[in-house]
């Protein structure tokens, strides 16, 4: 289960309808709808072919309350970029700052601009790697997307100082980071581009929110939006229905009203 604690909050749908099963079954923790019913959310909103049954079918034992509480929770795990997902206690973040000694390095704009490039000519896989690295070492509290951005030259200039390293040898910086955390060997894939209007409008809700396009919070933030409008379209539907079912049957009954009225004249 740590390992899905791991996982889940880097988009991995495996992890998070897994970590859906344990807390509905209770196994390994305690038994909690609203937290079961939150990860097979968020697993049905980054692809996981078995998460919607899943949530669909535990929505079936839980009040409105309960529903209403297991969508807020993930609503705040997205807002927050998965930092607050009800995963238990976590570290304060710190962001560690450079041993002031006379043999730490100054990291000059130059040795920032060399780690810039030699962090952008690395695959997708290794920046968010690295990134994934940083975040568990504390020194950095992004989204692990593999783009290059202030606060992951913030981290690895004060990860560098912090351990005395050359500022010129970008590889061994990444190394040293790299051995010290497990990393995943995959992350979560980027969303295809779609021309869809309905969907565009999803993507652009999400951008409003402040996610970032081609990361996990964003993509699972547009499941969410899809989920939400077809529950909306459904009880829409439902509506529509017992309203038509009403009507039928306030005419049914007039026809048959009328009838009894015809019979009495003709006897």
């Amino acid at each position: 289960m740590e390992q899905a604690k791991l996982l889940a909050p880097l988009g991995n749908a495996d992890a998070q309808f897994y970590l859906g099963k344990m807390y509905a079954e209770g196994k390994g923790t305690l038994q909690r709808n609203t937290y079961a019913h939150m990860w097979f959310n968020l697993a049905s909103a980054n692809g996981h072919g078995e998460a919607a049954t899943e949530r669909d079918a535990l929505t079936e034992k839980m009040t409105p309350t309960a529903i209403q509480k297991a969508q807020e929770l993930a609503a705040a795990c997205l807002d927050s970029d998965y930092q607050d997902c009800s995963l238990g206690k976590k570290p304060k973040a710190v962001v560690a700052k450079a041993v002031v000694e006379d043999t730490v390095e100054e990291y000059t704009a130059d040795n920032k601009a060399t780690i810039k490039s030699d962090f952008r000519g690395q695959s997708l896989l290794k920046r968010k790697q690295i990134q994934f690295a940083l975040r568990k070492l504390n020194y950095y509290s992004s989204s692990v997307d593999g783009i290059w951005g202030k606060r992951t030259e913030q981290a690895l200039v004060s990860f560098g100082q912090t351990e005395k390293l050359n500022p010129s040898d970008t590889q061994g910086i990444f190394k040293s980071i790299l051995s010290k955390v497990d990393v995943p060997s995959s992350f979560a894939v980027a969303r295809k581009k779609t021309t869809d209007p309905l969907e565009l409008s999803f993507e652009g809700t999400c951008k409003s929110y402040g996610h970032r396009e081609n990361t996990a919070s964003f993509n699972q933030c547009v499941g969410m939006e899809r989920y939400n409008y077809k529950r909306e379209q459904k009880l829409e539907q439902m509506a529509r229905d017992t309203d038509r079912r009403a009507r039928e049957a306030e005419e049914n009954a007039r026809r048959r009203h009328n009838k009894r009225v015809l019979m009495n004249i003709i006897k």
